[in-house]
């Protein structure tokens, strides 16, 4: 059995015994504290924090063949084991912290690493002043509870040991009816809630999500759901994949959540297996077992009116959107164009960066709008004196790639002269990262001259890695780029945004003089 899967399972196991758990607690009227407090919640709990550990040290097994150390072997959580346990915890949290990007948080506190304690005897009593600070920051954000800090200090080797689980990613704790950790529903049924927590492991009360959903990670349990073992485990899979996404500042669609698991030959590239996966993440959510920020759907959003606190909160927004036109001294106007919607939060990010403009085809543009973009392309071209460049991507199917050949055509009709490049998704790109095929659909009726070309299987762009695609799009726009020119205007971009800072921060004094 592979070390991924035994996790899956350790994980599965985890989940059924906590459902076990939950329901025994609540036919007992038991509130509970912290996951592993044996005295006050019982047997059924101690058993969910070894099996806690066990995951643990199978996580850190994981790390550890990456970092090329010895594995370590599983200890079943007896209590002769704990403070072993503990000095692993502390280990490969100071790898942890280092790994992503902790290091400069770490200064800010005055914790590097080296200053962790690496004894068993400092980790099992929490007794190091280094680490009680860096838990209760790990834990509660930047204002330190002192209830906290005391909760560490207790000699609780499973409370400091299922802390660090949280914080390395594994299991969160179930808990309901005490202040210090969550409150009870508006309507004071005491529900059972499941708390997620951010990166930092910060545990989010349930009446203060819609403050901090935006900020951190988001789970929250609306619906008791008792799922299978298997689902369970591919619920782990696709959290493994949300937070490796995550790390590297990524919200992914549904869509390409689905195609990353079928590229781990997870689940099979079938419709059916697409709108099972659907299903289950949508109950997974309810469940309080995926975070609901974390999968977006780029369709559907609100419209409405900006509106301000006062003229200095105006005046830090402009401060901060501020931004001059880096291609206007340049011999190309840029843009990106995608075929799908559901990709313009990857595009759009990339974009943002590389200030160009970006557009959503939505499989075939409209005749007004292919209209309209040939209007701003030729009055870029006569006023600025620019060459117009659009840069398509695509589906590799017989639609998406008579898209490509559309969009030129249409354009040229209208009078633009311009450079087309389809930069994805090519058959070189699929033979480079082999995204999951699909059957061609015969029905469509530009079918037969791609089957004839291509053969029988088509690929769609979502499988593409945003990391992939993004640098895509960085290697073609950079091509028409002077770098000189963009990072004078870059310069002149950062003064005038300074000056800005300057004028808000100042808006008190302005006020008075106009008073």
């Amino acid at each position: 059995m592979g070390l991924e899967q035994e996790m899956n399972l350790k994980w599965a196991e985890i989940e059924e015994a906590k459902a076990k758990a939950k329901a025994k607690a609540k036919r007992q009227a038991l509130f509970a504290d912290e996951i592993g407090n044996r005295d006050q919640i019982g047997v059924q709990y101690y058993e969910i924090n070894i099996l806690e550990l066990q995951y643990m040290l199978l996580k850190r097994k994981q790390l550890m063949e990456l970092y090329d150390t010895s594995p370590y072997q599983v200890v079943r959580g007896s209590a002769e084991n704990i403070a072993s346990i503990n000095e692993h915890c502390i280990r490969i949290l100071r790898r942890e912290l280092a790994k992503n990007g902790y290091q400069s948080r770490l200064e800010q506190l005055g914790l590097l690493p080296d200053e962790l304690p690496s004894s068993a005897a400092e980790g099992n009593q929490a007794s190091s002043p280094a680490l009680q600070e860096l838990l209760a920051h790990l834990v509660v954000g930047d204002e330190v509870d002192e209830t906290m800090v005391d909760h560490f200090r207790q000699d609780q080797h499973p409370t400091l040991c299922t802390s660090l689980v949280q914080f390395l990613g594994c299991p969160y704790s179930l808990v309901d009816g005490k202040e210090t950790y969550a409150t009870l529903s508006s309507k004071g049924k005491g529900r059972w809630t499941f708390i997620g927590f951010c990166h930092r492991g910060e545990s989010i009360p349930v009446d203060q999500a819609t403050k901090v959903q935006r900020r951190f990670n988001m789970k929250i349990c609306y619906r008791e759901i008792n799922f299978r073992r298997d689902s369970l485990a591919l619920i782990h899979q696709v959290n493994s994949i949300i937070q490796e996404y995550k790390s590297m500042g990524y919200s992914l669609s549904l869509r390409q959540v689905y195609y990353q698991l079928v590229a781990k030959n997870v689940i099979e590239n079938k419709e059916r297996s697409y709108k099972n996966l659907g299903n289950l993440i949508s109950d997974a959510r309810l469940a309080g077992l995926i975070d609901w920020s974390a999968i977006e759907d780029r369709t559907r959003n609100i419209k409405g009116n900006s509106h301000w606190q006062s003229p200095s909160h105006i005046i830090k927004s402009a401060a901060y959107s501020f931004a001059y036109d880096k291609w206007e001294e340049q011999d190309y106007h840029v843009e990106v164009w995608v075929e799908k919607d559901a990709l313009v939060g990857v595009v759009g990010q990339i974009c943002g960066k590389l200030d160009v403009s970006y557009f959503s085809c939505r499989g075939y543009v409209s005749q007004s709008e292919m209209w309209s973009a040939a209007q701003r392309l030729i009055q870029k071209s006569e006023d600025g004196k620019k060459k117009p460049v659009i840069l398509h991507l695509g589906d590799h199917d017989p639609s998406g790639k008579d898209m490509s050949r559309d969009i030129e055509d249409r354009l040229e009709v209208f009078g633009v002269t311009l450079i087309f490049k389809r930069i994805a998704l090519n058959m070189d790109q699929i033979e480079e990262y082999l995204p999951p095929p699909n059957p061609t659909k015969v029905t469509d009726t530009r079918a037969s001259a791609y089957i004839d070309e291509f053969g029988y299987e088509c690929w769609e762009l979502d499988a593409l890695r945003p990391e992939v695609m993004e640098q895509l799009i960085l290697n073609h726009v950079t091509e028409f780029r002077d770098d000189t020119l963009y990072q004078q205007a870059v310069k002149r971009e950062r003064e005038a945004k300074r000056m800005l800072e300057t004028v808000a921060s100042n808006w008190a004094a302005i006020e008075c003089d106009y008073s």
